[in-house]
């Protein structure tokens, strides 16, 4: 009888540690992942088309970008790179994206292939946030793969 209540708890201990697990995923909304996924291309369209108004809309005002050198570039810069072409991606579409959604803050991970002078592989870790009813991005991070 000691046998079965010890596994009785044991069984029941353990069901509420898989429950409290599940809380800390990520809320299963693949509108939302989808949603963010074509900001993201829009994003990487206006730089692309150096289309600065697209650019400031999806950027939040404390957008930071930090590229693979460690150097971090603010949004008024980075807008005024778009205008000037210097960040213009000929093959700028990201790929093998995925989306995990927080609440109203989302995280999307991908690759990203620029092909302007040579080609170069980007890994990219960019976190939108939902404000006032609209998705910015906020932070972006860029690393090179070799």
């Amino acid at each position: 009888m000691k046998k079965i209540i010890v596994i009785a708890v044991a069984a029941i201990a353990l069901s509420s540690l898989a429950l409290g697990q599940k809380r800390n995923k990520p809320t299963p909304n693949s509108g939302i992942e989808q949603q963010v996924m074509n900001l993201e291309r829009e994003l990487h369209r206006a730089i692309n088309d150096s289309n600065t108004a697209t650019v400031e809309r999806l950027e939040a005002n404390d957008f930071k970008l930090i590229q693979s050198d460690g150097n971090e570039i603010g949004r008024e810069f980075d807008v005024q790179n778009t205008s000037t072409k210097v960040t213009r991606l000929e093959s700028g579409n990201p790929e093998e994206m995925n989306v995990r959604v927080y609440r109203d803050t989302a995280v999307v991970t991908g690759r990203l292939v620029n092909r302007v002078r040579e080609e170069r592989v980007y890994k990219f870790t960019d976190v939108w946030v939902k404000r006032q009813g609209r998705w910015q991005i906020v932070v972006s991070h860029y690393t090179q793969m070799k």
